[in-house]
């Protein structure tokens, strides 16, 4: 019985540690996406459509016509620093990230929901809204 229970906290422990591992990686991910204002491997990681909140751009897009609006935005708004603030899970266990990206003279708050689709974490909805 113990060697039963030691092997379910075991599984859950490492696939706990896998999880934050491929949390982190994630985050930094989108951390490089948003410092290069790089769309195409933005776009790599949306769901097959995206919620967009973006100047200009509000509604649900393909994930290819999502990657030709951030390129437009990222375009419009040349990036000076972009900061992740928080990556998490909400209160919905839906994996989100919060960042600030700041041009040379304006600040944006950025809120990215994750949701998992063909075994992988994808963006589901971006937004991006002037502080």
């Amino acid at each position: 019985m113990k060697v039963f229970l030691f092997l379910f906290l075991w599984m859950n422990l490492t696939g706990f540690v896998a999880q934050n591992s491929d949390n982190e990686v994630i985050s930094n991910d989108i951390e490089t996406i948003f410092s290069t204002s790089d769309h195409i491997s933005f776009g790599k990681i949306f769901a097959s459509t995206v919620q967009l909140d973006l100047p200009k751009y509000t509604g649900q897009w393909s994930s290819s016509q999502s990657m030709y609006i951030v390129k437009e935005f990222f375009e419009n708004y040349p990036v000076k620093s972009f900061e992740v603030i928080q990556f998490g899970t909400n209160r919905s266990k839906n994996t989100f990230l919060a960042g600030i990206y700041k041009t040379e003279t304006t600040t944006f708050d950025v809120y990215i929901v994750f949701k998992e689709e063909s075994s992988k974490l994808c963006v589901y909805k971006l937004n991006i809204r002037e502080q």
